[in-house]
């Protein structure tokens, strides 16, 4: 099984949105549902096909669309010209068949989680969205033959679907959204699962819960890139270090070093992802994104009583290109839940030179390239942080949890101090793109 799950080559990455994981019926309450699914596009879903986290509900997945007729719609409301379903794409000679199957378990907290197994078959979410290349692409998702959305990793939790027996299948896409098939039947496996009435919707410690900390002996990292879908929503690349995906022990035993991760925006849990790869679609406006690492047992790593998690704050713009106050997601406004996962700092640069300070950051930026020591800094709260930044690009670095924004570019480095007053782990990126750069750990 060949799995394209490497890191992104640095590229200059527009700056929209951040995250994994969605949920069909959020995104179709403007992530104000119980149900969960990664999601991308801007169309309405069914509430009633709720896909835990994993599977985005994108522009190319149109709510008419019905795969059980063996036809697909030749464009779909919303998607970007050059990127609609035109069609199966037959596998063309001299390319290996893709190979499928797919299988189903109960999970133990609700819902069930689907295993793909594929081969002779890339996986390329970095290549979503664009010109066939023969061999790679990502899957599709099936329910009952109504196509819910496109997904990149090979395990997946659904949650919230209708009580009864359920087809699921998942197709072999070609990066531009058709299907890839033999003698014009798209390539396809399904399973059969049952849903009972007293399915959970899903499992969460977002309600007041106290969250239950996994101790381990083993310390994961984790940052978070985005890079923008040409057709719609974004695509998150979770970069986890020390840690292995390990879908088929969910609701297990903890183990150190193992696990999945869970997803929220602004403070509303959207469910767990097995795998370092999701797609989304936010409301307009200022979108708070956050991803801890869970052990099997869904209790969060930390180390030394910290949460392991990375947050990031995200401007979406809307239709206009704009991004206004009251382009916020009905219910979720940044309140004490959302406050509860990111703490702010007091923001205040201070009267001492950088390379006085506690911790002293040192990084460069040149030729589409960063230079630093390190990915993830430990400071201790409390502490000044030095940061001595120079690009040969004009940008803002900007540091979240402290909400400082310093200008840098040829004719303008930083040299700039603050206090650590605030826990937690926060990004920094350069602002205009959405780079990543490295991430601040203060505990």
């Amino acid at each position: 099984m060949k799995l394209s799950t490497s890191r992104p080559t640095p590229v200059a990455i527009p700056r929209r949105l951040l995250i994994a994981v969605a949920t069909l019926a959020l995104l179709a309450a403007a992530c104000g549902g119980a149900a969960e699914t990664e999601a991308a596009g801007d169309e309405t879903t069914d509430e009633t096909v709720a896909v835990d986290e994993t599977v985005a509900v994108d522009e190319e997945a149109a709510a008419d669309h019905d795969h059980a007729d063996g036809e697909h719609e030749g464009e779909h409301d919303g998607e970007e010209a050059g990127h609609g379903h035109d069609g199966p794409v037959e596998v063309p000679e001299g390319m290996a068949v893709p190979q499928i199957e797919v299988s189903a378990v109960a999970d133990t907290v609700s819902g069930h989680n689907l295993f793909v197994e594929v081969a002779d078959f890339e996986i390329a979410p970095l290549s979503a969205s664009t010109a066939p290349v023969d061999g790679e692409g990502h899957l599709h998702l099936y329910v009952d033959g109504e196509r819910v959305g496109r997904f990149y990793n090979t395990a997946l939790h659904l949650t919230g679907l209708e009580p009864g027996q359920r087809e699921i299948t998942v197709e072999v896409s070609a990066n531009n959204h058709s299907a890839y098939a033999v003698d014009g039947v798209p390539i396809t496996a399904s399973t059969t699962i049952t849903v009972e009435d007293t399915e959970a919707a899903s499992h969460s410690h977002g309600d007041g819960e106290e969250v239950e900390l996994f101790e381990s002996a083993v310390a994961p990292t984790i940052a978070l890139e985005v890079t923008e879908d040409p057709a719609s929503g974004h695509n998150l690349f979770i970069d986890v270090a020390d840690f292995t995906f390990s879908a088929q022990n969910a609701g297990g035993e903890a183990v150190d070093g193992e696990g999945h991760v869970h997803v929220y925006v602004d403070g509303e849990r959207l469910g767990r992802l097995y795998g370092p790869w999701t797609l989304l679609n936010l409301e307009p406006g200022t979108r708070e994104i956050l991803v801890e690492v869970s052990a099997n047992d869904h209790r969060v790593y930390s180390v030394d009583g910290e949460p392991v998690q990375a947050v990031t704050t995200v401007e979406v713009a809307g239709a206009d290109g704009e991004v206004t106050d009251d382009e916020t997601a009905a219910g979720h406004s940044h309140d004490d839940e959302a406050a509860a996962h990111a703490h702010e700092g007091s923001g205040e640069t201070i009267a001492l030179a950088a390379a006085d300070a506690d911790v002293v950051i040192e990084a460069s930026f040149a030729g589409g390239e960063l230079t630093v020591d390190d990915r993830r800094f430990s400071v201790t709260e409390g502490q000044t942080v030095g940061v001595i930044f120079t690009s040969d690009e004009t940008e803002q670095v900007h540091i979240h949890g402290f909400d400082i924004l310093a200008d840098v570019g040829p004719d303008a480095d930083i040299d700039l101090a603050f206090v650590a007053d605030a826990s937690g782990t926060f990004e920094v990126e350069f602002e205009r793109s959405g780079r990543f750069l490295f991430e601040l750990q203060v505990r």
